[in-house]
C-alpha cells in the first residue's frame, strides 16, 4: 500500500511542473504523504517541503517529464529500486508510461494495486576505484576534443580482449539498446535479456556491437600518450578519463523499477523510438 509519495518534474516546462503540482494536490486528498522535488516545491511555494531528488525516501515516486527527467531521478535516488511511475511530458518517451491526460486514472490504479512492474538492470562503472553513478541507459566515452580518435584497449574478466581505434563506444542496457547505441548501428535487446552491448561509434576499422553476458566485468584503457576522453553516463554525469586511468564496467547491484500498465514493454519503447 502506497502512503508516501515523491513529485520530480521537469524544471524547464511550465506544463510539467502545473500538472505535477496538481498530482501532488490529487494525493493529499486521497491521504497520502507527500515529497516535491525542490524545484517543484519552490514552484508550489512550499519550502518546507523542499527534498532534493536524494532525500526522496518514498513508497512511489512520480516522475512528470521526459527520458532525461527519469535519468537524472534514477541517478540520484537513495533508494534506487523504489517504483517510479513515468508521465510524459517530454518528446519521445522511450521511457515514459502515462500520458498527461490519463494520469489521475494511473494514479488510482496505483494506488488499488492494479499495475505491475518492470525491473530494469543498471551498469555500474568506477575510475581507478573512485565510483560514479550507475547507469540506466548508457556508459559513454568519447573525446574531450572534437574530431579526435581515441586508441582502446579492453580487457574482459582480466584477459586481453580488443584493442581498436574510434571516435568512442557506447556500453548500454537493454532499456538503452533503444537510445545512443541504436543511433551507432547497436542493436535492440529485449528488457528482459541478461546483457549488455559494447557499439563503437566510427571505428577506423569496422567493427559489429559486442554483446556481453551481465557476468562479464569490462576494463578499458586509453593507448594513446596525453589522450583525453570524457566518461558520461546517461547525457547527465560527466568525468574525464585519462591514460593514466582505466574505466570499470560490470553490473550493477542496483535496478531501476517502473510502474506499468502493459506487459508489451518492447513494442512501447519501438513505438516511441520510431514514431514520428
Amino acid at each position: 500500500m502506497f502512503r508516501r509519495a515523491g513529485i520530480v518534474a521537469r524544471s524547464d516546462k511550465i506544463g510539467a511542473l502545473t500538472l505535477a503540482a496538481k498530482i501532488g494536490d490529487y494525493l493529499k486528498s486521497k491521504g497520502l504523504t507527500v515529497l516535491l522535488e525542490s524545484e517543484l516545491a519552490s514552484f508550489k511555494k512550499e519550502p518546507k517541503n523542499s527534498f532534493p531528488p536524494s532525500e526522496l525516501y518514498a513508497d512511489f515516486i512520480i516522475v512528470v517529464g521526459g527520458n532525461g527527467t527519469v535519468l537524472r531521478t534514477c541517478a540520484s535516488l537513495p533508494e534506487p529500486e523504489t517504483p517510479i511511475l513515468n508521465v510524459n511530458m517530454g518528446t519521445k518517451g522511450l521511457l515514459m508510461e502515462v500520458k498527461p491526460k490519463n494520469v489521475f486514472k494511473a494514479i488510482n490504479d496505483c494506488l488499488s494495486g492494479n499495475y505491475i512492474t518492470e525491473e530494469c538492470i543498471k551498469i555500474s562503472s568506477s575510475i581507478n576505484n573512485v565510483k560514479l553513478p550507475d547507469a540506466l541507459n548508457e556508459v559513454l566515452i568519447t573525446a574531450s576534443q572534437p574530431l579526435k580518435m581515441l586508441h582502446f584497449n579492453i580487457e574482459k574478466d582480466g584477459a586481453a580482449f580488443l584493442e581498436y581505434r574510434a571516435d568512442g563506444i557506447i556500453i548500454s542496457t537493454p532499456i538503452g539498446s533503444t537510445a545512443h547505441s541504436l543511433s551507432a548501428g547497436g542493436p535492440i535487446l529485449n528488457s528482459h535479456v541478461e546483457a549488455f552491448v559494447l557499439t563503437s561509434i566510427c571505428p577506423l576499422t569496422p567493427l559489429h556491437s559486442i554483446v556481453f553476458s551481465l557476468s562479464s566485468v569490462l576494463k578499458i584503457k586509453l593507448v594513446k600518450p596525453k589522450s583525453k576522453a570524457a566518461v558520461i553516463i546517461d547525457g547527465a554525469h560527466q568525468r574525464d578519463i585519462t591514460t593514466k586511468e582505466s574505466l570499470m564496467i560490470k553490473k550493477s547491484k542496483h535496478k531501476a523499477v517502473f510502474i506499468r500498465f502493459k506487459k508489451d514493454f518492447f513494442k512501447r519503447r519501438l513505438e516511441g523510438r520510431f514514431s514520428l
